[in-house]
């Protein structure tokens, strides 16, 4: 049996039992899977976002050290950019080679490069680095670019919500990467020997 619930009506996240097990489940977000990209400006320096992370205001009575929580009790963390292929029907996206897979996370990155960050840059300048599993409890790969932005033109940000609104840019040395809470910005890192 494989049950698909949907909590709080809402279509961005599926919680389906095992296909091997009805006594697992695991979550499938829409899309499937996800994207994350670091913004390199020079040889050690990298842009990357201070954005809202609900989840982790839950856990105010016990702040954790790379996590900073303003007035309102909200957390905030530094962490790489990132974005979904949710515009894509799953049953389209699983069909997909893994080079169409790449090829549609690159045109996400430069949307998301302008929405996110006012970074607009050329797709031959967005480096895929590789992919990662996200959780055991879901189903999602995250793919791993690294964006060079030393030709890029900066443009005004067009966030599409309030929390990208909300959120800042940060420059970061590699240093400041390795140090912090944020695994996919160390990942890409990882990925491309630093």
């Amino acid at each position: 049996m494989n049950e698909k619930i949907h909590f709080n009506e809402t279509p961005y996240l599926t919680v389906k039992n095992g296909p091997k097990s009805d006594k697992y489940m695991y979550s499938e977000r829409l899309g499937v899977d996800s994207v994350a990209f670091i913004i390199q400006t020079d040889n050690n320096h990298f842009v990357l976002t201070e954005e809202r992370k609900p989840p982790m205001d839950a856990r105010i009575s016990e702040h954790i050290s790379g996590i900073r929580y303003n007035e309102q009790d909200e957390a905030f963390i530094v962490t790489a950019f990132g974005g979904s292929n949710d515009k894509v029907s799953v049953s389209e996206y699983k069909e997909m080679s893994e080079d169409k897979k790449i090829q549609l996370f690159v045109s996400i990155v430069a949307d998301e490069g302008v929405e996110e960050a006012g970074y607009k840059v050329n797709k031959s300048d967005i480096h895929f680095v590789g992919k990662e599993f996200v959780s055991t409890q879901s189903n999602q790969l995250c793919y791993l670019f690294l964006v060079d932005a030393r030709n890029a033109k900066i443009v005004d940000r067009e966030p599409e919500t309030e929390m990208e609104a909300q959120a800042e840019l940060v420059v970061c040395t590699k240093q400041d990467i390795i140090n912090s809470i944020d695994w996919k910005s160390k990942a890409i890192l990882f990925r491309l020997g630093e």
